[in-house]
């Protein structure tokens, strides 16, 4: 997430189910249009499964 600049981890949890949701998107989008063989982001498999947890302690 950091490549993205969307690493405010404050910010992300936040985030309500939509926007959380638009997040795992957009990394999903620049993986597969900016970086399909994993060259600029080097990762295991050239597509990876994505998940956030976000919790709150009040």
């Amino acid at each position: 997430m950091t490549h993205l600049g969307l690493d405010d981890w404050a910010a992300v949890a936040g985030q309500d189910e939509e926007e959380l949701s638009n997040g795992l998107a957009t990394l999903g989008r620049w993986e597969a249009r900016a970086d399909p063989s994993g060259i600029r982001l080097p990762r295991a498999k050239c597509h990876d499964d994505k998940t956030i947890t976000a919790i709150s302690f009040n």
